[in-house]
């Protein structure tokens, strides 16, 4: 795997989903990809949303979303 660079993380200290230092965040890569953390969803509710078997999706917080938007200038 490439090396992964922070491009944001929430704070431990906001009001979000961290467990200690384990907070969604979101990388890149020297390529250019995004590599998203957060809390994986329950097979239930993706097979709601037809996700192939060699895709996920994880649960990412309005505030991390803004904080990218706003540090990215979209």
């Amino acid at each position: 795997m490439n090396n992964l660079n922070v491009v944001v993380t929430m704070s431990s200290k906001s009001n979000g989903p961290c467990r200690g230092s384990a907070c969604p965040s979101i990388f890149t890569d020297e390529c250019g990809n995004y590599y998203f953390q957060g809390k994986i969803v329950p097979s239930i509710d993706k097979k709601k949303l037809n996700i192939p078997d060699d895709e996920d999706i994880v649960l990412i917080p309005e505030e991390l979303v803004n904080k990218f938007i706003e540090k990215n200038g979209i």
